[in-house]
């Protein structure tokens, strides 16, 4: 009996030690590894669409979506969306449809330069260090307070943006209206009593269309002489008049 239960443990011990894959397992994984993928496949293509935009007809050839200046900025995008700022190098070659070894030449200048580090194998992740951060949460943090500054600047444009836009519609507006003609001037007083123009020489120039203003450098040419300004003002269409608008010393009002 012990002989012949003896070589039954021995063999349950080794199943025990060696179990089959978990089928189940592996599809999970596989899987997830392809949500992985088409996810970074997104945003890459987000990055060639803004690219095409921001660079005009010319960018959109194929010589372009496969350079390598596109493909680092996907790249680089890739590890910024990247689950704790981990990047699978061969999930990031295969959602950018392109050979490893064009991944390696992204990694290896961005490696070279401080801006990466190996995480482990196939991994990297942004080299905290090397740019003046101690983690990767704060590079992270860096990151989204950086975004989220980029997203006010780009409001304050846009609001700006209106309200030129609107100016631009009530001069307009100004400008044809016939009864606003005879106002639409202002006097030598309006312009002196600007506290930006105190103590400052205003000369108004009319000058028809295509003039040309020249204003040299006052000190080029100096040689220790007394620096001159000088205004060169040259038209081929008309006369150019041009008055002096800021109070003059000892000259009276009006």
């Amino acid at each position: 009996d012990r002989g012949d239960g003896a070589p039954g443990a021995s063999g349950g011990d080794k199943g025990a030690s060696a179990p089959k894959p978990d089928k189940a397992a592996q599809a999970a994984l596989a899987a997830q590894q392809q949500r992985a993928i088409e996810v970074m496949a997104r945003q890459a293509q987000a990055v060639q669409d803004e690219s095409k935009k921001k660079g005009g007809v010319g960018t959109t050839s194929c010589r372009y979506d496969s350079s390598l200046g596109l493909l680092t900025k996907k790249f680089v995008t890739l590890i910024q969306n990247a689950e704790e700022g981990v990047l699978d190098l061969n999930l990031a070659a295969t959602a950018l449809s392109v050979q490893k070894r064009r991944i390696y030449d992204i990694t290896n200048v961005l490696e070279g330069i401080g801006l990466i580090e190996k995480k482990s194998k196939n991994n990297i992740q942004w080299n905290s260090k090397g740019m003046g951060l101690t983690s990767t949460g704060e590079v992270k943090h860096e990151l989204d307070a950086l975004k989220a500054s980029v997203r006010q600047l780009e409001g304050q444009e846009a609001m700006l943006d209106d309200y030129i836009a609107l100016m631009q519609h009530a001069l307009r507006d100004l400008a044809d209206d016939e009864g606003a003609a005879p106002h639409a001037y202002v006097t030598h007083d309006d312009v002196r009593s600007l506290g930006c123009m105190q103590g400052e020489t205003l000369i108004a120039i009319k000058a028809p269309a295509g003039t040309t203003l020249e204003v040299p450098d006052p000190d080029e040419g100096l040689d220790g002489a007394e620096r001159r300004y000088q205004i060169f003002l040259k038209s081929h269409a008309g006369p150019v008049d041009v008055f002096l608008v800021s109070h003059v010393q000892g000259q009276g009002g009006g």
